[in-house]
């Protein structure tokens, strides 16, 4: 079973991105689909070990950067976790520290 943590990102703050990153250690891969940061966010995210795919979501629509999203994953994910920025969790248990 491969475990892939991901989420949308726009914007955020390095140390958001280090905390999720921390929080996501125990995956097997991590992926942020990016509707807009700067470079160096996504450099940040990158050096971190985080697949980072850059897309246009113009006009914003989240339903649309969801989709996206889901279709980037990688096709042998199985669970998929969505972990949101805002929902960072302790880590540490494979699936049960996200929360």
């Amino acid at each position: 079973m491969k475990v892939v943590v991901s989420s949308i990102m726009l914007d955020e703050p390095l140390e958001f991105i280090e905390r999720w990153a921390k929080s996501a250690l125990d995956a097997d891969e991590m992926v942020l689909v990016d509707t807009g940061s700067s470079p160096e966010q996504i450099g940040f995210a990158r050096h971190l070990g985080i697949t980072v795919h850059e897309i246009a979501v113009r006009p914003w629509r989240f339903d649309v950067a969801r989709n996206t999203a889901l279709a980037l994953l990688p096709a042998d994910a199985d669970p998929e976790l969505d972990a949101a920025f805002g929902e960072i969790g302790c880590g540490g248990d494979r699936l049960g520290g996200v929360g």
